[in-house]
């Protein structure tokens, strides 16, 4: 759920709760106002009886007129309520109700239930009327109970319609005005894309809110921090990669020289002593001394090429490839290495190449060792756009997922890892169980 969105559902929750006492409140109101009214007229018609009562005390009035119900009806409200007055002179007892005239639609039936019982509707309210300190009798007023729910459905009515309207105005307001204030939100969650795809140079523009802006100067200081430390890093793993691969030329050299002439040597000697030997056994010994020497010569071999590969500094980086592709497709009779080259490769670097190569070799022989793949798809191209860049792809069609699981922790990929980021390039292993691994680099090529 978005920020948005959860502001938007709690103010709509207080307004909900507004709308609840509100529903409380307005019922328990009208009531509060039927019963004031109810009073109103109370008071009204007793102080017209006792005016009345000092008008035949003066002689200005007949007693048998008491009292005039015409003046209090006349105060009565038109809703329904009646009004009763007990004479203590013996007088018959008087008793009126006046029509409604209210065009409201009656309440329904569970509200006037749940009215009734939580409230008291057409309340009776009494008044003593007196004069001079003689009682006349007691003027009751009782409101109509079903106007007065009438009257209070309909206040809950437009109570419920005005908050209504207040509420979706209100929603709609908060979810501008936290999309306008939270707008800058996207921009710094696409920077933070931007960061994690390696765009070190990325940086947040100037906000106007203090909050917002405080997170721009911490990005953008860490940003610049990143690209600092990546490019000392990359920096250091440049130069000692090369230290390496002059290492690995100087092992090379020193086998090749001094390992390979003994070796000849030992050869030669065997094989004079094959010739020249009278012995059976003797000459049985000196073949097997020349086997071994033989075998130790086709190691050594081996090893030159993983310290050395001779095409590479001669032929250059497209034939050194296929002679990889070439000794892989020799050695495993049950997989099948293809190799697709695209661009010009012939004026790249040496830096460049001997990483290349590295990272093919490695990628080959994490195939055939632990994907157990049937197919291996070398793709290599370069692309023309400025700046130009190498793009290189090593697929499989091995077991995927797993293989993926047991290579993440290898030197191998960590060593793969290192000669992409000292080349200022960007690396990313894909797998998925029983669909084949893919390794997908990016190389940028030197201005």
């Amino acid at each position: 759920m978005s920020l948005t969105q959860r502001l938007i559902l709690t103010t709509a929750g207080w307004a909900l709760l507004c709308l609840a006492l509100a529903a409380l409140f307005v019922p328990w109101q009208a009531h509060r106002d039927a019963l004031a009214a109810t009073r109103g007229t109370v008071v009204a018609a007793t102080r017209l009886l006792e005016l009345q009562l000092m008008r035949i005390s003066a002689g200005y009035d007949l007693p048998e007129r008491f009292p005039d119900w015409q003046a209090v009806a006349g105060v009565a409200r038109a809703d329904g309520s009646c009004v009763s007055f007990e004479s203590t002179t013996g007088r018959p007892a008087k008793r009126g109700c006046s029509g409604t005239l209210s065009t409201r639609p009656p309440a329904p039936d569970w509200f006037a239930a749940v009215y009734r019982r939580l409230l008291e509707p057409g309340a009776a309210v009494g008044n003593d009327v007196a004069w001079a300190g003689q009682q006349a009798g007691r003027l009751t007023v009782t409101g109509d109970p079903d106007a007065e729910i009438a009257s209070a459905w309909g206040a809950l009515q437009r109570a419920f319609g005005l908050t209504a309207l207040a509420v979706g105005g209100l929603a709609a307001l908060t979810a501008w005005s936290i999309g306008r204030a939270l707008k800058p939100t996207g921009t710094i969650l696409a920077g933070l894309e931007r960061l994690e795809r390696g765009e070190l140079a990325s940086r947040l523009p100037d906000f106007h809110v203090r909050e917002f802006a405080r997170l721009s100067e911490a990005f953008n200081r860490l940003a610049a921090s990143l690209e600092q430390h990546i490019a000392e890093r990359a920096a250091l793993a440049h130069k000692l990669l090369q230290v390496a691969e002059e290492e690995r030329r100087t092992l090379a050299r020193e086998l090749h020289d001094e390992l390979g002439q003994y070796l000849t040597a030992t050869n030669a000697l065997a094989a004079s002593l094959r010739q020249g030997a009278s012995d059976p056994g003797l000459e049985r010994e000196a073949g097997q001394v020349a086997q071994n020497v033989e075998a130790m010569m086709a190691l050594l071999r081996g090893m030159l090429e993983r310290l050395r590969p001779p095409d590479l500094e001669e032929l250059g980086l497209a034939a050194s490839l296929e002679s990889l592709v070439a000794g892989w497709n020799g050695r495993c009779r049950g997989t099948r290495f293809q190799l697709n080259l695209d661009g010009g490769l012939a004026d790249l670097p040496a830096d460049l190449n001997a990483s290349v190569y590295r990272i093919v070799q490695e990628c080959l022989t994490n195939s055939v060792r632990h994907a157990r793949a049937r197919e291996v798809q070398v793709k290599l191209s370069r692309r023309t756009e400025i700046p130009g860049a190498l793009e290189l792809s090593v697929a499989d069609d091995g077991q995927g997922g797993d293989a993926a699981a047991r290579l993440a922790p290898g030197f191998g990929v960590i060593g793969m890892r290192e000669r992409v980021l000292a080349l200022g390039g960007t690396l990313e292993l894909s797998s998925a169980a029983g669909r084949g691994f893919v390794v997908h680099a990016v190389l940028p090529l030197p201005a």
